[in-house]
């Protein structure tokens, strides 16, 4: 972030005017927000995978549980 909000000045080093002032003030107004919202928008894509895992690996640990009593039963008669 602290990288693209860099980017104004150095582009008003070169770029004189109003549309100078006007780009630096979208970058703050605009372009960081949605950038913000990119990053949360990965986390909780991350985030939402990683409890998608630990259900599914709980739910392999359940259906492997119950096998394994269906083989005990099974194998009992």
């Amino acid at each position: 972030m602290q990288t693209l909000k860099s980017y104004p000045a150095i582009v008003k080093q070169t770029w004189i005017g109003g549309d100078a002032d006007e780009f630096e003030a979208d970058v703050l107004r605009k372009i960081v927000p949605a950038c913000i919202e990119l990053i949360a928008a990965i986390a909780g894509c991350n985030l939402n995978l990683t409890k998608a895992t630990e259900i599914v690996d709980k739910a392999d640990q359940a259906a492997q549980g119950i096998a394994n009593q269906l083989g005990d039963v099974f194998s009992k008669i």
